[in-house]
């Protein structure tokens, strides 16, 4: 059963006159997320800055201007996942280069592959890959895509589809960190002292005993050519009417090229949450929001994101060729 989204439900701006049909799954989920949070804070491409620039203060070592230096140019959505403009005066460049940087490096691998298949913009330009099980590369040639260094065995002439194999090594839990610091500094300012542990959390590298929570991501693709057109971070909070239910306090959801990401903002003073129920439909089952209303893209949902070990994930792609992306071999096939 399909049918049209219409405005009693509340939309956030990427789904607003999203002129598909809605499958009845998602907005399933839609209605339940809006019976359970409401929308705090949202900052797209519109917004030129984060934070107050005549007041410069760091949220994560809680040092000013006249302690440590902010000279860089921080962005407050990493470049590395989409070009954007917006900039954040809530970064000191000690902290960014001592350890958010390095956060920001492993959401990138995290996406592996995927950059350079949907052609994401950086601030470097276009994202090239070299597959790590084969010798196959993924680089952005004048004609689109090139696919280079691929073998027969992973060519079908008849369809014209590339079969490759590649691999994404990362650690789990500084890419929820990358992603949560996002949401820590988009927080009202009396917020800050009931996220105490998060930012204490957002400073450490290696596994604590300590911080038993499970980190839940829910990472989204858009399927063939759809991209969100803005990049933007959007926070939500519970509402007050569910207070004593065990859901987490803070939602963060960031949009970027073809990826919505979402994350629970984690160690919130006034979260009762355990653990997470499975299934998205269940009363305490995980909230989550559709990365659009009808059914095109992918979900790919990890549970637990609190480790600092490195986790090797293989990744298979099929690329088909069309106008927007044109795969070439780099030497004759045999």
């Amino acid at each position: 059963m399909e049918y049209i989204v219409h405005n009693s439900l509340y939309l956030p701006d990427y789904l607003i006159n999203e002129r598909v049909a809605a499958t009845e799954d998602n907005v399933k989920l839609l209605t339940r997320f809006n019976s359970l949070y409401e929308l705090q804070k949202q900052i797209g491409s519109n917004v030129l800055s984060v934070g107050d620039p005549s007041q410069y203060f760091c949220r994560f070592c809680s040092r000013n201007s006249s302690q440590t230096s902010f000279s860089n140019f921080h962005h407050f959505i990493t470049e590395s996942i989409s070009e954007n403009e917006t900039q954040t005066y809530l970064e000191c460049d000690d902290c960014e280069e001592s350890y958010l940087q390095k956060q920001d490096a492993q959401l990138a691998k995290y996406l592996g592959c995927y950059r350079a298949l949907d052609q994401v913009i950086t601030k470097n330009g276009l994202v090239n890959h070299e597959t790590r099980t084969s010798s196959a590369k993924i680089l952005q040639d004048k004609g689109g895509i090139g696919i280079h260094n691929v073998d027969s065995e992973n060519y079908d002439a008849t369809t014209g589809v590339f079969s490759v194999r590649s691999e994404r090594v990362y650690r789990p839990a500084m890419v929820y960190q990358a992603l949560s610091r996002i949401g820590y500094q988009m927080l009202d300012n009396d917020e800050i002292p009931s996220f105490r542990i998060t930012r204490e959390w957002l400073s450490i590298t290696q596994n604590m005993s300590r911080f038993k929570l499970p980190l839940v991501i829910i990472f989204s693709r858009l399927k063939n050519g759809n991209r969100y057109r803005y990049v933007t971070a959007t926070l939500y909070k519970r509402k007050d009417s569910h207070l004593m239910e065990p859901i987490p306090e803070k939602v963060l959801i960031v949009h970027a090229a073809k990826y919505q990401f979402q994350i629970f903002l984690p160690y919130a003073g006034s979260d009762i949450v355990k653990d997470y129920k499975g299934g998205n439909n269940e009363q305490y089952g995980i909230p989550m929001l559709p990365a659009s209303l009808a059914d095109n893209y992918t979900l790919e949902i990890i549970k637990d994101m609190s480790s600092f070990d490195l986790i090797h994930e293989v990744q298979n792609f099929d690329l088909v060729p069309n106008p927007g992306m044109k795969p070439i071999i780099s030497r004759p096939l045999p």
